[in-house]
């Protein structure tokens, strides 16, 4: 529930204090496990880069404990403080007063000593312990915790080795920044990185978001310390989804959000410690060859298909090769998957079709259609290249096989390449052009041609496909 969000720019670590309600838009997709500059972050366990005769140059109080309870040096909240441990096993004591606001405070110690642990323990006013917890040379610790207002409690330190060195520590108030209740959930935007910290084991953040764009969302949350549970909930708290994380680790929620629909997400603690956490909520396109901006046709019709996962990348690689040329099999295994894969009965044989390939289901479903008929020499002709001509063949078929009204019809006669077309192809180019499926290749003239027996590619295909679902679901 902290008190300090930070948004993060791409190449730049840029730190915005106070929290904000949107931050910073990444310009690309952004990666969660890249180095960030933190404000006010708490690393239950860090190392302490510096000798011990510096530390005197720090800015903090000098104080000496007390020998007792009773007998506790008082501290102030808000200030760090610098003290020193004798040569003898022993406690000290130190006791600070909350205010009348806060509940959630930091106590936050350093062992600056070079060798040697000590010991921390934090006790409430009537004697009950909260905390108790041995630090190493070098190294700091962090707890918090809802407290009483107005209500004194103790710091005990104990230097169990019996060796003089440094200590410093600071009791700080954590003002609330995220709400506890979804009613008051946190607004914030797409391609924005949040890092703030969960304050005890109780505390709950929640978060609220109106997606810009249809489509499938990367929820991405990375733990940098302590374990994070990462929930997702519709406006009618239908739970989508969860992600646990633990100290240093990431993980992500893949889901299909719709466009100005409201979604919460419901971050808590998993494990015992401080949870520092890190999170984005960012449209999900994971191939690397199509620039993402939105507007470019190539990329618009490739997250379109991704989305909905009609196509897909190149397997084993984050490509989509857009410009790549399509295949016969690939096609009317595209149609497969935009049919809902259904069950067919097909007695269709086709001499390369082998038993168990990708798209044999896909070419035996589409035949038992009549979408596809093979060549007449008894092949599919998986592996060809597949013409525009015969995608508007397919995609008419395919459209009237789901009862589909495909009789629209557009004149094609100034086209310049109409000859090319074969006898079959005209009506198919007919519908194609009046349902914007085709809208032809210009020529550089003002004029325009169908470039029937052209091969298509990736991206030309993603674009029909997005038209057809777009004009026909």
């Amino acid at each position: 529930m902290k008190k300090q969000m930070v948004g993060l720019v791409m190449a730049v670590a840029l730190l915005l204090p106070g929290l904000s309600a949107s931050a910073t838009e990444w310009q690309e997709t952004p990666n969660l496990s890249q180095e960030m500059v933190e404000l006010d972050e708490v690393e239950v366990t860090q190392s302490m880069e510096m000798a011990e005769d510096e530390v005197t140059a720090l800015e903090m109080t000098s104080v000496t404990g007390g020998a007792s309870m009773e007998q506790a040096s008082k501290i102030n909240v808000g200030k760090e403080y610098l003290s020193r441990t004798g040569s003898q096993e022993g406690n000290v004591w130190y006791k600070f007063t909350t205010s009348s606001q806060g509940t959630w405070h930091t106590v936050t110690f350093k062992n600056l000593r070079s060798n040697g642990w000590m010991n921390i323990q934090i006790y409430n006013s009537i004697g009950e312990r909260l905390v108790n917890r041995d630090v190493w040379e070098n190294q700091t610790y962090s707890s918090s915790h809802r407290l009483k207002s107005n209500t004194q409690y103790y710091l005990k330190i104990w230097n169990g080795h019996g060796q003089a060195g440094n200590y410093s520590m600071s009791v700080n108030q954590l003002e609330d920044g995220v709400q506890d209740v979804k009613e008051q959930a946190l607004p914030i935007q797409e391609r924005g990185v949040y890092t703030t910290e969960l304050c005890s084991d109780g505390d709950v953040d929640w978060y609220v978001i109106r997606p810009s764009y249809q489509g499938k969302y990367a929820i991405d949350i990375q733990g940098l310390s302590g374990g994070v549970n990462l929930e997702i909930y519709t406006e009618y708290d239908e739970k989508l989804g969860s992600k646990t994380v633990g100290s240093n680790s990431n993980n992500s929620i893949l889901l299909h959000l719709d466009a100005g629909q409201v979604y919460y997400l419901k971050v808590s603690k998993d494990w015992w410690d401080i949870g520092n956490y890190r999170f984005c909520v960012s449209n999900y396109f994971p191939y690397t060859d199509i620039p993402q901006q939105m507007g470019y046709w190539k990329y618009d019709s490739a997250k379109f298909v991704s989305d909905r996962e009609i196509m897909q990348g190149i397997s084993g690689t984050s490509s989509f090769q857009p410009d790549a040329q399509l295949t016969r099999g690939m096609f009317v295994t595209i149609l497969y998957r935009m049919a809902g894969e259904p069950y067919y009965s097909s007695s269709a044989k086709f001499s390369d079709v082998s038993y168990g390939a990708y798209y044999y289901n896909a070419v035996r479903w589409a035949y038992s259609n009549n979408i596809v008929s093979g060549y007449s020499d008894g092949r599919f002709g998986v592996n060809d290249p597949i013409t525009r001509e015969q995608i508007a063949k397919m995609l008419y078929q395919f459209g009237y096989s789901q009862g589909h009204n495909v009789n629209e019809r557009a004149n094609i006669n100034s086209f310049t390449d109409l000859y090319a077309v074969n006898g079959w192809g005209v009506e198919y180019f007919r519908w194609a052009v009046a349902a914007k499926m085709i809208s032809g290749k210009a020529n550089g003239n003002g004029t325009y041609r169908l470039d029937p027996q052209g091969y298509a590619t990736r991206a030309e295909c993603a674009k029909m496909i997005q038209v057809f679902l777009q004009k026909y679901t």
